[in-house]
């Protein structure tokens, strides 16, 4: 077959190609949907019944065996379900849990309430109802599994009771209605059949037959039997996680509420001026107060640890691991850091082992100690920040280690103030210092000549960035300190501890963000990630992807974290609910801002998965594969395709677009874009089939319309020919189908040279051809085979005319090979004293003007002038 294009030459193509072709147009139309129904319609009604067997005494039989072995297999499978002991064990103590948090909740006055610990009390009982509902999903799937066993069982129940009965009949009645016999046979073999029998008229049913039938009922009422009881016991163990979970659900509620009080009269005056607080009589009891708070947290800790003994070994255990896994990886990355001293920055991390462990591990304390009590909370704390600062400060800029240290000072005060939280005044005092310290701690850091000398060259830019955000953290400070002088501590608390709980966090999220790039820097250049090709060649590319990948990440989290510390999270995340969920109709089409966002975020994975794969591809898997020139960049292209049109099908899956609504219109729609846009599908066709064909393929030396080029890509709608002299020339895929190309190494890259020269008349022709042979053996990049040939053309006008012809496989460096050649030639033409001739011409005068002749003569002497007047024409 072939295509024809108007007014240029037609080119054929592969049938097979041309077949796909069609069939996938047709099936993406309309009428390929029409037609694949109407085809199946007429297979359909085309395929007769199928015949009726009757079923004789050994297929029930068989039909018993493989009833039995179903049951078997039932049983083994309801025995096998069963609910782990932390979910059957657990609800005890999760009842336990609740009803400390309820007395917890119920001691607090409400008016010490503050919107912290409203905030801590609804993480304690969000943990435990995200618990329940695992536990509820787990026990769900199990029933769920468990009722599907069932309704099996109650299908054979049913067709073995009536089989059974008839069977038991059949040897006291010969004759059988055929109307009984249709009902036995579908009842025995699950078909709705109308000419199937159990058991022939003249058959006599023998006992054990019946026997037989009479064991598959006993089984499967065993089998039933044990799936209610299993199931009982399922429902069961769900009603008191649904009790609890209601619980649960009443108590977060009630919390909520709280909290929308709370931040509703958020800017009321709630406690005295510190001018009207009696201090004296306030201090009088002050010491008692404290040593009783104290005694309290030190008494919960204990209790706390005799009940979570093992916890605190799982901890150990796992501090040790890591304390064990820091020195191997000091010990690994120290010859590394010697070969290149670039990595000394991101080794701080694994050079202090100790201090690493300790912080990894706090990432493990929220597994580790559930329902902690304050003070464990705050060692735990305690544990984290300090080696975080200790490392952080051998990677950040010399001069920001005074605010590591500054906030070190403020989270070692803030944790006092949480050991005092019962002690409302002690409380509000402490926030009180702290606040005027962190503004006083500030304005040093912004006014000191000592930081600003110690800035390092390369760390201008974020000392500079940093003070220049100090004096709006210095009035949030100020604010928050002026609210808790007058008498507004809620709102005092809700800036104060906003802002120092966002910068603790920021701390150690930042923290986790160097451990990760430094991990991820020296991981790149260990087995087996340093076996990649991909890896070793973009090792600085991967890190920095990697590593905004994680800062991307970790930077919602802090968002997240800062929404809760400040008490908005709900509001926030309300407001971004309604605003995803909203949605307009145009007609009958309904379109939502989620479905948009889903969308261009599924295409947006595609491109991503695409890029990745063929990333892959070319850096590690087609350099290791032999294959011919062009393939690869043709599964690559076809690869990226086909992943995007499947993300694109995914979102619109994902959208929740219907494209058989839209079916007519898309045919209507696609053949109206068909006949706009000929040029384009003509240029995308002929792109599919330079990729599938390979006529020329990337990496190609081409020739075309006078341009030549290497053929650097193909596009879907056109290729790049990159010439010798640096341009880029945009050929239509079309031009490279229908018009004539020349593919300087389309089979091979070996590339022939032709240089003519020609020679004076009088030459011995043998010695120029002698020199010519010659010449190419000094030459490397020459081939002997093809063997240089050097010709005699012919005789010119003005001279001899001779041509050297030589082979290269250099197909990209032909150029400065020929010149070099060209060079050669005349050096050894010129050391041998040949000739090389240049044209010339006699110049006959009719007539001149008397001006020419002037100027002739007076180019010549006088005895010359005297010979040539007589015979210039005046």
């Amino acid at each position: 077959m072939r295509f024809y294009y108007p007014d240029r030459v037609s080119k054929s193509f592969p049938i097979c190609f041309t077949h796909v072709t069609i069939l996938l147009l047709l099936l993406l139309s309309p009428f390929g949907s029409l037609f694949a129904q109407t085809n199946s319609n007429a297979n359909s009604g085309s395929q007769p019944s199928p015949t009726q067997v009757p079923i004789s005494l050994s297929t029930v039989i068989s039909d018993a065996d493989q009833t039995m072995a179903r049951i078997r297999e039932i049983r083994s499978s309801i025995e096998g379900l069963s609910l782990s002991a932390s979910i059957l064990n657990g609800t005890e103590s999760t009842a336990v849990e609740i009803a400390e948090l309820h007395d917890r909740r119920v001691e607090l006055r409400p008016e010490s309430l503050t919107l912290e610990m409203i905030a801590a009390s609804e993480r304690d009982w969000a943990r435990i109802r995200n618990r329940l509902d695992d536990w509820s999903s787990t026990i769900a799937n199990r029933v769920k599994e468990i009722d599907g066993k069932i309704a099996d069982l109650k299908q054979f129940r049913e067709r073995w009771s009536a089989a059974d009965a008839l069977l038991s009949g059949g040897e006291a009645v010969a004759n059988r209605s055929a109307n009984t016999s249709n009902a036995i046979s579908n009842i025995a073999t699950g078909t709705n059949t109308a000419s199937t029998a159990l058991v022939d008229d003249s058959e006599v049913v023998p006992a054990e037959i019946t026997v037989r039938a009479t064991e598959v009922l006993t089984a499967i009422a065993a089998t039933e039997r044990l799936a209610g009881e299993k199931r009982a016991e399922f429902l069961s163990v769900a009603s008191r996680v649904s009790e609890q979970s209601v619980s649960v659900a009443e108590e977060l509620s009630s919390l909520k509420q709280l909290r929308e009080q709370e931040l509703e009269n958020i800017f009321a005056q709630d406690d005295k001026p510190v001018w009207e607080i009696d201090w004296v009589a306030a201090a009088s009891g002050g010491w008692a107060d404290f040593s009783k708070a104290l005694s309290d947290q030190f008494r919960d800790l204990s209790n706390y640890a005799s009940k979570s003994a093992g916890r605190f070994a799982l901890h150990g255990i796992v501090l040790v691991g890591l304390l064990l896994l820091m020195f191997w990886v000091r010990k690994k990355i120290t010859p590394m850091v010697a070969d290149e001293p670039k990595l000394e920055r991101a080794a701080s991390f694994f050079r202090m082992p100790i201090a690493a462990a300790l912080l990894l591990s706090f990432f493990f304390v929220g597994a580790f100690y559930v329902q902690a009590p304050r003070l464990l909370t705050i060692v735990t704390g305690l544990a984290a920040i300090i080696p975080g600062v200790l490392i952080l400060r051998e990677i950040v800029e010399r001069p920001l280690n005074y605010l590591l240290y500054g906030l070190l000072g403020l989270y070692i005060v803030d944790r006092l103030r949480d050991v005092l939280n019962d002690l409302t005044l002690a409380d509000r005092a402490i926030l009180i210092f702290e606040l005027l310290a962190a503004c006083l701690f500030l304005f040093w850091f912004y006014r000191s000549k000592m930081v600003e000398q110690n800035v390092e060259a390369g760390s201008f830019s974020i000392f500079n960035f940093v003070r220049k955000a100090i004096p709006f953290v210095i009035g949030i400070f100020a604010i928050a300190l002026l609210a808790n002088v007058t008498g507004f501590v809620s709102l005092s608390n809700l800036i104060g501890n906003g802002i120092l709980r966002s910068a603790y966090s920021a701390l150690l999220l930042y923290t986790l963000v160097q451990i990760i790039r430094s991990s991820v820097a020296f991981a790149l250049r260990v087995r087996p990630l340093n076996y990649l090709s991909a890896v070793r060649n973009n090792r600085l590319y991967i890190r920095q992807r990697v590593t905004r990948g994680v800062a991307w990440l970790v930077g919602t989290l802090w968002i997240y974290l800062v929404l809760s510390f400040f008490s908005v999270q709900d509001i926030v995340l309300g407001a971004l609910s309604d605003f995803v969920g909203f949605s307009f109709k145009v007609g009958e089409l309904s379109i939502g801002v989620g479905d948009v966002l889903l969308f261009c975020l599924m295409i947006w994975i595609a491109i991503l998965v695409s890029r990745f794969i063929r990333f892959i591809l070319e850096e590690d898997v087609f350099p290791r594969i032999d294959l011919a020139g062009g393939v690869s960049f043709a599964i690559s292209s076809v690869l990226h395709y086909a992943i995007i049109v499947a993300g694109f099908l995914f979102a619109v899956s994902a959208a929740g677009i219907e494209l058989s609504k839209f079916a007519v219109v898309l045919g209507a729609l696609g053949l109206g874009v068909g006949l706009g846009l000929q040029t384009i599908v003509n240029n995308f066709v002929s792109g599919m089939i330079l990729l599938f064909e390979r006529p020329v393929k990337v990496g190609d030396t081409v020739e075309i319309s006078g341009q030549i080029g290497k053929l650097s890509q193909i596009g879907l709608r056109a290729s790049i020919v990159r010439k010798v002299d640096g341009s880029d020339v945009i050929v239509p895929n079309s031009q490279l189908i229908s018009e004539e190309v020349v593919n300087w190494t389309g089979s091979d890259d070996r590339r022939r040279i032709d240089i003519p020269v020609g020679v004076a008349y009088g030459t011995n022709p043998q010695e120029v051809l002698t020199i010519l042979k010659s010449l190419p053996t000094e030459f490397e990049q020459v081939l002997k085979e093809p063997a240089p040939r050097a010709l005699f053309i012919g005789m010119g006008e003005s001279s001899l005319d001779f041509e050297l012809r030589i082979w290269t496989h250099d197909a990209e460096e032909w150029v400065p090979l020929r010149s070099d050649l060209v060079t050669a030639m005349y050096t050894a033409l010129t050391d041998a004293n040949i000739e090389i001739p240049f044209p010339q011409r006699d110049l006959n005068l009719r007539t001149v003007s008397k001006e020419a002749a002037a100027v002739v003569l007076g180019s010549v002497s006088d005895s010359e002038r005297v010979n040539k007047k007589g015979k210039i024409s005046e």
